[in-house]
């Protein structure tokens, strides 16, 4: 007797197109590492240099593929119409505002970071190194982008032109919705910019340094000989040192890749801030995970590290400590393809277009759920070996930590819906673990149905209609 179809299974809900394609990313990938390869050959240049080189060589594969392929700069949401160029006599009379918006702007920032004594930090000198040596280049490309980026422009009354009326007191012209929201994509710059360049130098030379790369090869045939798992020691002296390595060079990723973002803010390349977070709550919930304002590091109130880490606990049980280290290497691995698949466009507090692909077509947030169950893994505060008291301080203070970053995401959507594409996402995202749970509800009741007896039938009366079964997945959702 012929057997009857299988029903097929349903599809996952369809998602919306990602604003940065995975072509754009790899190529930003594989110039990074021609850098780097190329960097570690030998070279006689300064860290700044170094830093500049390793950008570039991920900002320039990304901008011809945006461009050759992907033809980011015919978006409509670039704002431009490449076929009308206004004439420059017109052009002319907003080119001139936006200048002196843009020139407050620059003079702000300076006021900021010459007033407020973080930013004498030595970290902070590479930073302003560049603007030294770099800033007679940067005023008159700058001013000159401005003038053909506004002619252009569909609506060229953007936040520099308001800006611009502003500082020459035409109050009545200025909308200050545009020109608040200018001011505080400016401070996202101005504020995440500094903090990159800041963390940048240490991993640069690092990654591009030949003796880390022989280290880590090094480490990695200690672990793969296997005789470490007989060592007394052998997790904390030899699976350890690989697992921080790994760790290290991934988070490399994030830092470029996060770091170019804040620069790469042009319109042609659609790479634009279309919009900056509104909320106070939005901003105290990001700046507290960032220096100054953190109280999250050590030796701080929050400071939820006064434990050993997880090697601690597995030195004995190196085949189990192996799995854990390997998934804390995946956590960071997942971490930093969170950041990868932005491109050029990775900023907190702004909206710069929406991600559909890679880790995004899974859930909204990878990088904050990835992030956080790092901590969780890395420094285990549940467990002590001192006092059970200090465990569960450790474990309420990154417990709330957490929170804060689900405070994080919950803004970051609240500002993002705002946007009609970002609506669609969600709600596919949200079906597309609505069926998942859906799938998974259906097959418990088959995994129970074999420990039955032979010949035994399940009770069909107590099954679900699946419809009824997918419409409880959404409301658990």
């Amino acid at each position: 007797m012929a057997k009857s179809p299988s029903p097929q299974r349903t599809p996952l809900p369809a998602l919306p197109a990602s604003a940065v394609s995975h072509g754009c990313s790899l190529a930003g990938f594989a110039g990074m590492v021609l850098g780097a390869v190329l960097l570690a050959r030998g070279s006689s240049l300064s860290p700044l240099e170094k830093c500049l080189v390793m950008i570039a060589s991920a900002v320039l594969p990304m901008v011809v593929y945006s461009v050759v392929v992907d033809r980011v700069h015919r978006n409509p949401s670039t704002g431009l119409d490449w076929s009308s160029p206004r004439p420059w006599g017109e052009v002319w009379q907003t080119t001139r505002i936006k200048w002196l918006g843009l020139s407050a702007a620059v003079v702000c920032l300076g006021v900021v970071y010459f007033s407020v004594r973080y930013y004498r930090a030595a970290g902070f000198a590479l930073y302003f190194e560049f603007f030294e040596r770099f800033s007679l280049w940067l005023l008159p490309l700058s001013l000159t982008y401005v003038a053909w980026v506004d002619r252009f422009m569909v609506k060229p009354r953007d936040g520099y032109w308001h800006a611009g009326q502003a500082v020459i007191g035409r109050w009545h012209e200025v909308d200050r919705a545009i020109l608040q929201d200018f001011a505080l994509a400016w401070a996202v710059k101005g504020f995440f910019l500094a903090f990159m360049a800041s963390i940048l130098t240490g991993p640069v030379n690092g990654f591009t340094d030949p003796g880390t790369w022989r280290n880590l090869a090094g480490h990695a045939a200690q672990v793969f000989s296997w005789g470490w798992v007989n060592e007394p020691n052998g997790v904390a002296q030899r699976l350890l040192p690989l697992v921080a390595a790994l760790v290290a060079g991934v988070f490399f990723i994030d830092i470029l890749f996060g770091g170019l973002g804040y620069i790469m803010t042009f319109r042609p390349l659609d790479t634009h801030i279309r919009s900056a977070h509104p909320t106070l709550l939005g901003w105290v919930a990001a700046l507290s995970c960032y220096p100054p304002l953190t109280i999250m590091g050590n030796g701080m109130a929050l400071d939820y590290r006064q434990t050993p880490e997880w090697f601690y606990w597995f030195a004995g049980l190196p085949w189990l400590a192996l799995v854990w280290a390997s998934l804390i290497v995946l956590l960071v691995a997942l971490y930093a393809w969170s950041t990868l698949v932005f491109g050029m466009r990775f900023s907190n507090l702004t909206h710069r277009g929406i991600l559909t692909h890679g880790p995004y077509s899974l859930t909204k947030h990878p990088a904050y759920l990835t992030k956080v169950l790092f901590w969780w893994m890395v420094h285990m505060p549940f467990l002590n070996p001192d006092s059970r008291w200090e465990a569960l301080r450790n474990t309420l203070l990154l417990l709330f930590i957490s929170w804060v970053y689900w405070l994080r995401a919950r803004t970051e959507e609240r500002h993002l819906r705002t946007d009609p594409v970002y609506e669609q996402y969600e709600a596919a995202i949200a079906a597309r673990h609505a069926l998942l749970l859906t799938r998974i509800r259906k097959r418990l009741p088959n995994i129970g149905a074999t420990s039955k007896t032979a010949g035994a039938e399940p009770d069909e009366g107590n099954r679900q209609d699946p419809s009824q079964e997918a419409l409880g997945a959404t409301r658990l959702r």
